[in-house]
Order: structure tokens, then sequence, then C-alpha cells
């Protein structure tokens, strides 16, 4: 199996557990809930702030500890940045089960300061 095809498989696998989380949530998400639940179950291992505006529900992740243990694995940048995004499969597909548009900003795992995940309220474009 190359490279390209292992991160495929498992782009694919986080993308269907980003699903399975949206069914498990019981119930539709607006942005402002995801944004709460997320501070108030994960906020402090992810070093998270938060803001709410009224187009969107900002979050932004000081920390992550996948990261961590990619970098204490050796992981080249290259990979850290790979195995990041592909991680963010989750948020991505959670998002689009809820109807949230969702743009991940910045990412820990490409050399961002920070992760900053922005959902949406209102469809744009």
């Amino acid at each position: 199996m190359t490279r390209e095809q292992a991160a495929a498989l498992a782009r694919e696998g986080i993308a269907e557990y980003g699903r399975i989380r949206a069914q498990r949530d019981g119930r539709k998400l607006a942005p402002e809930d995801w944004m709460n639940e997320h501070y108030t179950m994960m906020g402090g291992v992810f070093e998270t702030e938060i803001s709410d505006t009224e187009e969107y529900c900002e979050m932004k992740m000081h920390y992550c500890p996948l990261l961590e243990e990619w970098k204490k694995m050796g992981l080249s940048p290259e990979d850290q940045d790979l195995f990041c995004d592909v991680a963010m499969e989750l948020d991505r597909n959670r998002a689009k089960e809820h109807g949230i548009p969702c743009d991940i900003v910045e990412r820990l795992g490409k050399g961002d300061p920070f992760c900053r995940v922005v959902l949406w309220k209102k469809k744009q474009g």
C-alpha cells in the first residue's frame, strides 16, 4: 500500500467517525451548541479560546495532544501536517452532518500558532 493510499483510507475512516459522532449527538447542533460543548468537554485539553459573533463561532486550540505525540514519535513536519489534516476529517464531517459550514483556517500541524475552526451560522458565498 502506498503512502497516499494509506492516507486516503485513514481519511475516510476518520470521516466516517465524524458522521457517527454527529449521529450520536442525538440532535442537530447549531454552531453555538458545538462550540459550547467542545469548550465544556475538551477546552481544557486543547487550551481553547472561543468567540461567538453574529456570523460565526470560532475556536482557537493552542495545544494538541495528538501533535505532541507525533512529535515524540519523530514524525517529520510533513507527516505531522498530513496526520493533522487527516484528523480534522472528524470535525469537517461532523459539521457537514449537522449542516454547519466549517472552515479549518489554521492548524498546529502545519506550523500555525494554533488550530482555528470557524463554524458559520449562515451559508457563505
